[in-house]
């Protein structure tokens, strides 16, 4: 052990027999403690093991601390195995009974095939294991007593996590001078939940880009698209984006192109549910108006669409898609959600006025349109635009907060009364598919929303608020919304950073992360960290 560290290693071995003769394959799991929380594991005196895969069956183990290591023997092979890793007080061996109890701490390892023919035959997997409910900076796998940040400060970027390679990819964005100037950034760089590394990527194509959107892809490849850049010594919104293909070292990047009047930033990028294709929807364009990090006078009405099929053929033009229905001028600073049978739900945001947009509307992949009878209206209370939402592991969408009156120009204003504090669920197999949820315990906008699992014992999911605004400026606490209770909690551990204009990302691990943004509270014009956080599960 590295002198002065402070990770408790494991050593576990979970001993994976494949059928037959087939050699084993060996996984030794190391624990560590958040960097940032060097009494995390104090408490714990007993861990539990839960393996989960594509088609295997779960299998768990219960082990002493006491005894330092342990193994899981013959547990059968397979795709997206997970192991996840709890923490409580007490002996396991003194008493079985501590098992229990509420877990102290929680992690998880990322997904990963371990099949037959898999060549590499021992893996050492290193573990964060922090407080449960509470927030914890990226730790280095390999000496847990140091926290990992990324290559440089960033807002306004893109963090997406690729399923089939197990890294968060991280593109553009800008950090704040000391004047409140936004620097422009071009690079990129992979987060390794694994290791806790960030490494820095090639440049990729066009230039630098902020407040773009992307989206992962089933294969492990992601899109990114438009934004804001400096052209021709002003910044303007851009018509290009490039698809990021991990399988490709040397040059990782194809440039695609939207048609030149459909430059956007501000919009949403929609993988639907199939697989087959993105949605691009709304923005705002600052060729005829404001568009901005917060403000949008000239919201977009149309759409985009990415066909991964004929992508993969070899055209890198974006296809216009449908405008929006008439009746809707455009959308920006809105939400657009994948649901069931490739279809996405559009759902607040502005069209580029003082008042939000309170119709959802809803996107039909098979028909490449939208539904023309469908009519849902969200209330006074919840018609806001930089909401923020999610879709809950039983299919329904939740939406939260938001601004519900802007300034002329779509800027946000500073009345406490216009953050919303309400949550609205849309369920698609009611026949009142909006129902009020949970008020939140602050009202806030420019927010991230995450979906978590039922709490133990429950069948009803959760969900986690993070960051944003209320009365301008950030709001530090984070809360649990229990839906079966019908209440929200605000987390035992705030994040460590004010957070708005960050990345955000959910990990195989089942874990949210959020990634840089600007800290309000850092001086009178706020501030870009470096700094990523992940979420250590309540009920993991």
């Amino acid at each position: 052990m590295r002198p002065g560290s402070i990770r408790w290693i494991a050593s576990l071995a979970a001993v994976l027999l494949a059928t037959g003769c087939e050699p084993a394959i060996n996984v030794a799991l190391k624990i560590i403690k958040p960097c940032d929380q060097a009494d995390a594991l104090d408490p714990v005196g007993s861990f539990r093991f839960e393996i989960t895969g594509k088609g295997t069956p779960a299998k768990a183990s219960n082990f002493s601390r006491s005894k330092k290591s342990g193994q899981i023997p013959s547990l059968p092979l397979g795709e997206d195995i997970k192991i996840a890793i709890k923490g409580f007080t007490g002996d396991v061996e003194k008493d079985p009974g501590v098992i229990g109890a509420a877990p102290i701490a929680s992690g998880a390892t990322q997904p990963r095939d371990l099949v037959a023919e898999t060549e590499q035959r021992d893996y050492e997997v290193a573990v964060e294991v922090g407080k449960v409910d509470s927030f914890a900076s990226t730790t280095d796998a390999e000496h847990g007593d140091q926290c990992t940040v990324m290559s440089t400060p960033r807002h306004g970027h893109t963090a997406t996590y690729l399923p089939k390679v197990g890294k968060v990819l991280i593109v553009g964005g800008a950090v704040l001078d000391s004047t409140g100037n936004e620097n422009l950034i071009g690079t990129a760089e992979l987060f390794d939940p694994a290791t806790g590394e960030y490494t820095e990527l090639p440049e990729p194509p066009g230039g630098p880009r902020i407040y773009h959107a992307a989206s992962a892809l089933p294969d492990g490849r992601a899109l990114i698209t438009g934004g804001l850049s400096i052209i021709n010594n002003n910044l303007s919104t851009v018509a290009t984006g490039f698809v990021y293909d991990p399988a490709k070292s040397r040059n990782p990047y194809t440039l695609v192109t939207m048609p030149s009047t459909h430059a956007r930033a501000h919009h949403t990028s929609t993988l639907v549910d199939t697989g087959a294709l993105v949605l691009l929807v709304g923005g705002c364009n600052n060729t005829s108006g404001t568009c901005t990090r917060s403000a949008a006078n000239n919201a977009i009405k149309t759409t985009l669409i990415f066909d991964i099929a004929a992508f993969d053929k070899g055209t890198v033009t974006l296809a216009p898609g449908p405008d929006l229905p008439n009746s809707d001028p455009g959308r920006v600073f809105h939400v657009a959600l994948p649901i069931a049978n490739g279809r996405v739900l559009v759902a607040g945001g502005s069209s580029g006025g003082a008042s939000p947009s309170c119709t959802l509307l809803l996107f039909e992949s098979q028909q490449r349109q939208f539904n023309p009878d469908f009519d849902d209206t969200l209330s006074a209370e919840a018609c806001t635009s930089h909401l923020a939402g999610t879709v809950l592991a039983d299919g329904r969408v939740l939406l939260s907060g938001g601004y519900k009156t802007l300034g002329a120009d779509g800027a946000p204003t500073t009345n406490a009364a216009d953050f919303s504090h309400s949550t609205t669920i849309w369920d698609a197999s009611q026949t009142s598919r909006l129902q009020s949820g949970p008020d939140l315990l602050d009202g806030r906008a420019e927010h991230v929303l995450f979906a978590l699992p039922p709490l133990a014992g429950g069948s009803v999911p959760q969900a986690l608020v993070v960051g944003g605004i209320t009365t301008a400026i950030a709001t530090p606490q984070a809360e649990r919304i229990d839906l079966e209770a019908g209440s929200a909690t605000a987390t035992a551990n705030r994040p460590l950073s004010l957070r708005i204009a960050m990345g955000a990302v959910v990990l195989g691990s089942g874990q949210p992360m959020l990634l840089g943004g600007i800290d309000p509270s850092a001086s009178a014009t706020g501030s870009t960290v470096d700094v990523g956080e992940l979420y250590h599960p309540f009920n993991p």
